[in-house]
């Protein structure tokens, strides 16, 4: 069981995931998992990113991420090992028009 960090709470992170515009994976054209696609589609990460940030162009996972860009840590919701679990269920989502129920039903089972 994971606890919410940096002023977030369990309803503020289901809060964000639900408003989520598409119930999909956030791909580029060539089928790549981004952070932010053009259409403002977004990952599980994602979704945390401040809007307009240089790290939602990272084209790597969430330890690369907040190696890259450490002020990000305290905008995250979640520990870096939620982070990449969360991240890895929407990521293998074999249904990706799932992903977002995915996500939502993730945090409600793996946060206090």
């Amino acid at each position: 069981m994971y606890k919410a960090i940096n002023g977030w709470t369990k309803a503020k992170i289901l809060k964000v995931m639900q408003a989520r515009r598409y119930n999909c994976a956030a791909t580029t054209k060539y089928d790549k998992c981004a952070y932010a696609t053009s259409n403002g589609n977004r990952c599980a990460v994602g979704l945390f990113i401040p809007k307009g940030h240089k790290g939602i162009s990272v084209e790597d996972d969430v330890y690369g991420l907040l190696n890259e860009w450490p002020d990000l840590k305290i905008k995250m919701p979640l520990e870096l090992l939620a982070l990449k679990e969360l991240q890895q269920v929407h990521d293998n989502m074999f249904n990706r028009d799932n992903a977002k129920q995915a996500m939502i039903d993730w945090v409600k089972k793996n946060v206090k």
